[in-house]
C-alpha cells in the first residue's frame, strides 16, 4: 500500500496524475490522454494493416485498403495533434510530429496517404491512371470516415481539452477568398516538396533523413509564424473541411492547389541534372589532394 502511495506521489509531482479530478478522468494530465488517443489510433491501424497484408495478395484491392488505413490513421492523429499544439505549444507539437514521422517511415511500405504521390507515379509512368484513381478514392474515404472515429473519442470527454469539441461550431479553414487560399496551397506545397525531391534525387543516402527534418521544420515554421493551416495534402484538407466548406472550395484550394504545387516541384526536379554525392566527395578529395601536393 505504501508503495502505491509513493508511486501516486511521484506521478503527481510529475503532473501526470492529480492534475484535475473534476475535469480529467482520474485526474490525469490532458496531454497524457491525447497521447493515449494517438497511440491507440496507431495500434489499431497497425492491427488492420497486418490483417490486410496477411489475408490479401498483391493487387489493387490490397493497395486501396492499405491507403485507406494509412490516410485514416494520418488524419485521425492530425486531429489530435491540433489539440496538442493549441494547448501545449509548438515545441511539444514538433516533438510529437517528429516521433510520428519516424513511426510512419518505419511501418508504411507502399502507402503514401497523399494523393499527389499517386499522381506523380502516373506522370512518371510507374502507375496506371485508373489504378491511381482507385487509390485516391480510397484515400478520400479514409479521410472522411475517420472523422466519425475522432468524434467518438472526443464525445467521451475524458479531458478538459476535449470538452465541447463534438458540439463545437464547425469552423472552416477556408476563411480566405478561394483564389487566395488556392495560391497559398500551391506555394506551400511547392516549397515543402521541392527541397525534398531534390535531396532524394541528388543527395542519397541522406535524402530520407532530410525529408523528415524538412517536414518538421516546415510545419514548425508555419506554427511559429502563425500562418493559417496549410495542409499540403488534399486528403487531410478534405478530412478537416468537408463538413464546413463547399465542395468546390475544397476542390480548388486543396485538390487543385496542393496537387499542382507538388506536381510542379516534381517536374522541375525531374528536369534538373545533379551529380551524385559520391562524385562530389571524390572531386573534393582529389582537389584537397592536389592542394596538398602543390604545397609540398
Amino acid at each position: 500500500m505504501s508503495f502505491m502511495k509513493g508511486v501516486w506521489r511521484l506521478l503527481k509531482r510529475c503532473y501526470i496524475l492529480g492534475y484535475n479530478k473534476k475535469k480529467n478522468i482520474f485526474g490525469m494530465n490532458p496531454l497524457l490522454i491525447s497521447t493515449f488517443f494517438i497511440i491507440l489510433t496507431a495500434v489499431l491501424a497497425s492491427m488492420f494493416r497486418m490483417t490486410v497484408k496477411k489475408c490479401l495478395g498483391d493487387g489493387i484491392v490490397k493497395q486501396m485498403l492499405l491507403e485507406f488505413i494509412a490516410t485514416a490513421e494520418l488524419c485521425a492523429i492530425c486531429f489530435e495533434l491540433v489539440i496538442v499544439a493549441d494547448n501545449y505549444g509548438v515545441w511539444v507539437y514538433a516533438l510529437y510530429l517528429f516521433l510520428l514521422t519516424l513511426w510512419w517511415a518505419r511501418v508504411w511500405e507502399i502507402e503514401s496517404a497523399c494523393p499527389y504521390s499517386e499522381m506523380e507515379k502516373v506522370v512518371e509512368g510507374t502507375q496506371e491512371a485508373l489504378k491511381a484513381l482507385y487509390v485516391i478514392i480510397a484515400q478520400i474515404l479514409g479521410g472522411i470516415l475517420i472523422y466519425y472515429y475522432v468524434q467518438l473519442l472526443w464525445s467521451m470527454e475524458l479531458t478538459e481539452t476535449h470538452r465541447g469539441k463534438v458540439d463545437e461550431e464547425c469552423k472552416a479553414d477556408l476563411q480566405h477568398h478561394w483564389l487566395q487560399r488556392t495560391i497559398i496551397e500551391i506555394l506551400g506545397t511547392f516549397i515543402s516538396t521541392f527541397p525534398k525531391r531534390y535531396f532524394v534525387k541528388c543527395c542519397q543516402p541522406y535524402g530520407a533523413p532530410f525529408c523528415i527534418l524538412w517536414d518538421i521544420m516546415f510545419a514548425l515554421m508555419g506554427k511559429l509564424l502563425h500562418v493559417g493551416a496549410v495542409f499540403m495534402n488534399a486528403a487531410i484538407g478534405t478530412s478537416f473541411n468537408w463538413k464546413c466548406t463547399p465542395l468546390w472550395h475544397i476542390a480548388l484550394a486543396f485538390w487543385l492547389g496542393s496537387n499542382s504545387g507538388a506536381l510542379t516541384a516534381f517536374l522541375l526536379v525531374k528536369k534538373l541534372r545533379c551529380r551524385p554525392l559520391a562524385s562530389l566527395r571524390r572531386n573534393v578529395s582529389e582537389g584537397s589532394a592536389s592542394i596538398r601536393s602543390t604545397r609540398t
